[in-house]
């Protein structure tokens, strides 16, 4: 997956990156202020009211501590932040800019104010810290007054007899306490570091973004991968293939060594052994069942069905096999460019009943695919039948009975007739000549057929019950060399061909090569 898609994995990288550094780079620097305070347990109070030290603590210090830690970002103690430094902004904007963290198990947590102005960071974050301070110790203190403002009350409720009693005198004496220890309260927090001015910027970090957009960018562009990989319905390779057609497999042709608009690509050995294998296939099925006339057809255009017709006419003529190739792709016929042949009657003629087939068909010559002027016995031609003209109803056309008269009529010229229609899984043209064909040949291509397309074909195909031989598959991968051949060589343009090669003299062959030349031209004769 990743070898098909590293385009994507490294296009979403590459803007994955750029995006988390140019954001880094044109964001504003933000500086850092951080102040300590100190939260006891234990208070003065405690004591005084006759609680043994530490008796004051909770069961759960840890909860403890987190509520203390919270109430520093309360409003109110913003709002007292902003009226103390003159901010000008709203409490909640204020608390935005500020964080608390517990410094591991100890009792110190650290406030920490991010501010474009470094200055201002550390005196919002040294305000933040007086200020909780100062709330603590005032909340304390309302306690303690409201417990004073009781005993007071009581003492003044009692007559002078139970101000002098033992009762009295105990009463007088808690109130006392508790007016000294309201002085001396502390509120359970201290600051003990004011905020240092930053001198560095705490964000952004280019080299921190650098290095988060490019793992994120390359979790994301496997994502990616992986989506489009499942998205993408093409066939992908030779099993793939197999399995979704679930036919034999008569041939894979091979990619071209280099790119060509040509149907063939010549000189190039891989695609001549592709369609000579395609050629051995059908020769050998030929000989145990009569296959004279085969269709040759495809699930969408470019799947390259025309290119097989051409090669395996070829690959059989090489054989020794006689060929009419026959265009019934009424609807977009390519055999007069392909060929360049002048545009004749052809096949819609001879379906109007116009013309006869012997002067309607065409000699080739299968090195060029040029115009021959005739066709030799043991000779590289063989004939076409282009579709001619396109008429308004090619459906209709090709249903007619005479189409059947035709192809007996190839039957009877040629070893093997091959029809080159139109693509089955977009019009239905193919599905009629099924009773007039001894086979039929699909065409697929690699990256390009797609799995719904191969079952379309398949339930098309079956539902009228087509012999369907087998699948020539285009695309598949190059063998790095074919025995007998040595170096290969491709020419993108002529079909066959020959190559320039150096002859060796008498005096330059080793010792035995001309027993070995006669031996092997004594073979191929």
């Amino acid at each position: 997956m990743l070898r098909r898609r590293w385009r994507i994995v490294v296009m979403v990288v590459l803007l994955t990156t750029a995006a988390a550094l140019a954001s880094s780079l044109t964001s504003t620097k933000q500086y850092e202020g951080t102040a300590k305070l100190l939260l006891r347990a234990d208070e003065p109070i405690e004591a005084l009211v006759g609680r043994a030290p530490g008796g004051g603590s909770t069961a759960d210090p840890e909860r403890e501590t987190n509520t203390k830690v919270a109430l520093i970002k309360l409003e109110t103690v913003a709002d007292r932040v902003v009226d103390r430094l003159g901010l000008g902004i709203s409490a909640q904007a204020l608390l935005s800019q500020v964080s608390t963290e517990v410094e591991g198990t100890s009792d110190i947590v650290a406030i920490t104010v991010r501010d474009p102005d470094p200055r201002r960071a550390a005196r919002i974050a040294d305000g933040f810290a007086e200020e909780y301070v100062a709330f603590r110790r005032e909340s304390a203190q309302r306690s303690i007054d409201e417990a004073v403002t009781l005993a007071r009350a009581r003492l003044n409720s009692l007559t002078p007899d139970a101000r002098a009693s033992a009762e009295g005198r105990q009463l007088e004496a808690r109130q006392r306490e508790l007016e000294i220890a309201s002085s001396l309260q502390t509120g359970g927090a201290e600051v003990v570091r004011r905020a240092a001015v930053p001198t560095s910027a705490a964000s952004p970090r280019p080299k921190l973004a650098l290095v988060l957009g490019l793992l994120g960018g390359l979790l994301l562009g496997i994502a990616a991968a992986a989506l489009f990989e499942f998205l993408d319905r093409r066939l992908r390779d030779v099993e793939s293939a197999q399995t979704a057609f679930e036919l034999p497999m008569l041939a894979v042709i091979p990619k071209p060594a280099r790119s060509s608009d040509t149907v063939l690509l010549n000189g190039d050995r891989g695609i001549e052994e592709g369609y000579g294998t395609l050629a051995a296939n059908v020769v050998f099925a030929k000989r145990a069942r009569d296959l004279s006339v085969l269709m040759i057809t495809s699930q969408r255009s470019g799947d390259g069905k025309t290119s097989v017709t051409f090669g395996l006419a070829r690959a059989l003529r090489t054989l020794g096999q006689r060929v009419i190739v026959v265009e019934a792709d009424l609807h977009h016929p390519r055999f007069v460019q392909v060929c360049n042949i002048a545009q004749r009657g052809g096949l819609s003629s001879l379906l109007a009943r116009e013309g006869k087939l012997k002067d309607e068909l065409v000699p080739l010559d299968s090195h060029t695919l040029g115009h021959s002027r005739q066709l030799k016995a043991g000779g590289s031609s063989f004939s076409v039948l282009p579709a001619g003209p396109v008429p308004p109803n090619p459906s209709a056309m090709l249903s007619r009975p005479v189409m059947g008269q035709i192809l007996e009529e190839c039957r009877r010229q040629a070893d093997v007739v091959l029809i080159d229609t139109a693509p089955v899984g977009l019009v239905h043209d193919p599905l009629t000549l099924v009773n007039h064909v001894d086979g039929v040949i699909v065409v697929a291509r690699l990256d390009h057929t797609t799995k719904d397309g191969a079952r379309k074909v398949l339930r098309l195909l079956n539902q009228v019950g087509a012999r369907t031989l087998g699948l020539a598959l285009l695309g598949g991968p190059r063998t790095p060399g074919y025995y007998g051949y040595g170096k290969e060589k491709a020419d993108s343009r002529h079909f066959g061909r020959p190559t320039t090669t150096k002859t060796k003299t008498k005096s330059d062959r080793p010792p035995g090569a001309d027993a070995d030349l006669e031996s092997e031209t004594a073979s191929r004769a």
